[in-house]
């Protein structure tokens, strides 16, 4: 008797370790007020879109796109590109939040979720990138 207790209480809990749950909040972390942006002198970060330009023989087609969805791999780069200007005219800060997408307007709001843990931030695009293979966003 003890026994089919023990396996059904096993089985019980076997079964649950199945199923499917959702305990991911979904919320977009706060980002708090930055420092007043870096510009080069005679950029002024102003919205564009920008013309069709090719990179490694690849051609990308800048565009409106407020409907914007995708899923992939993001990637992200620091001190290499610390202090150079971005596509709108800032300065990159390794130490900033901004983002970089071939082909959306500049400036975007993108809304990037970690699907492993379900945390995101809301990110606004001002650079061309990423140009690694299999990457949506830097």
């Amino acid at each position: 008797m003890i026994k089919n207790w023990l396996a059904i209480a096993f089985l019980a809990l076997f079964l649950s370790a199945c199923a499917e749950t959702q305990f991911i909040a979904q919320t977009v972390k706060s980002i708090g007020k930055t420092q007043e942006k870096k510009q080069v002198d005679g950029a002024n970060g102003t919205y564009k879109i920008g013309k069709p330009y090719q990179v490694n023989n690849v051609w990308y087609y800048p565009q409106e796109d407020f409907d914007y969805d995708q899923t992939g791999i993001a990637s992200w780069y620091g001190a290499k590109f610390h202090g150079r200007k971005t596509a709108n005219g800032e300065i990159f800060d390794m130490n900033e939040i901004s983002a970089a997408h071939k082909t959306l307007q500049i400036p975007s709001w993108v809304r990037v979720t970690n699907l492993e843990n379900g945390r995101s931030l809301n990110i606004r695009i001002n650079d061309r990138g990423p140009y690694a293979h299999g990457r949506i966003i830097d």
